[in-house]
């Protein structure tokens, strides 16, 4: 956040950073053992002996959706709880950028779909709520999370800052609903492009990944299959609790 603040922002920010950077370290040398929740954040923790346990769904609560609605309503979902700062940015970014180019490539391919951007979350902003259209809707404090990814087509997560695995993504995977994000979203739950999700940097390439998933149903439901699968090997509650069991069995006997 603090590489794209405002240049006035920059030294306050950074400054925070340090301080984190510093306490976090602290505590990492004084803990007898760590658990990092991606292997990225256990290489940046530098120390062999770091377990990682990703965070978790339940497979039970977010059950896979059988196929791809036949409905020309194509629900192009973004969830995130808008206190945070980066979940504004990234649905601004999606609203001027990503979604117009949706739009566009729908119309030249001439696909017979009604694509909708629905924007679900706590806390959605006035700023936001002013750009809602035709096409774009807003489900403010849904209260079945499991229910709106029954009824989304394709969660959009261009996720730009932060780390370690996204809970959405976890649950949009475990739901059988594909997931288009940036590579910082797929390296916190260890996806690989075109298997377990589709990745893309620019506006563009994550519009076209959208479409693709839109015209293609063969790569739809290749792409959802493999990623539920990567859940239940990985992601599970049962399979989370079993790696901290262990971890704490080895501490308590040591």
């Amino acid at each position: 956040y603090a590489k794209e603040a405002k240049s006035f922002m920059k030294p306050l920010l950074y400054l925070d950073v340090l301080k984190i950077k510093y306490w976090e370290r602290k505590y990492w040398q004084k803990a007898t053992r760590l658990v990092a929740v991606s292997e990225e954040e256990k290489n940046r923790m530098s120390r062999s002996d770091t377990v990682v346990a990703a965070n978790g769904v339940d497979p039970d609560i977010f059950i896979f959706k059988k196929k791809l609605s036949e409905k020309k309503e194509k629900r192009i979902l973004f969830m995130g709880d808008f206190k945070w700062i980066q979940n504004q940015q990234a649905v601004d970014w999606i609203i001027t950028k990503i979604w117009p180019l949706v739009l566009s490539t729908v119309a030249k391919k001439k696909l017979d779909i009604n694509p909708r951007l629905w924007i679900v979350g706590r806390n959605i902003p006035e700023s936001i709520k002013a750009q809602t259209s035709t096409t774009i809707t807003l489900g403010e404090n849904e209260p079945d999370t499991a229910k709106v990814y029954r009824n989304s087509t394709i969660l959009l997560a261009p996720i730009k800052v932060g780390g370690g695995s996204s809970y959405k993504i976890l649950e949009a995977m475990c739901s059988g609903v594909p997931v288009v994000s940036t590579p910082l979203g797929a390296i916190g739950v260890g996806a690989k492009d075109k298997k377990e999700m589709l990745v893309g940097e620019t506006e563009q390439e994550l519009a076209d990944a959208v479409v693709s998933l839109l015209e293609n149903e063969k790569l739809y439901d290749n792409i959802r299959a493999h990623a539920r699968k990567l859940i239940e090997e990985e992601f599970t509650w049962e399979t989370v609790a079993k790696r901290l069991e262990r971890v704490y069995s080895e501490v308590s006997s040591s």
